[in-house]
């Protein structure tokens, strides 16, 4: 390809796993709610995704 930027590793790596680390903890929050949501007496529509 004419005027390719060259592939970085490390470039790569730094955008990916701040990426990563967030997902995962939008996961762990979605998850800490549908356990522990009605416990803490927060309201349904909080608790349960739509499916």
């Amino acid at each position: 390809m004419h005027g390719a930027q060259p592939v970085d590793p490390i470039a790569l790596r730094q955008r990916l796993l701040p990426r990563a680390a967030l997902a995962l903890v939008v996961i762990a929050c979605g998850l800490c709610l549908r356990w522990y949501g009605f416990p803490l007496a927060l309201p349904a529509f909080v608790v349960h995704s739509a499916n």
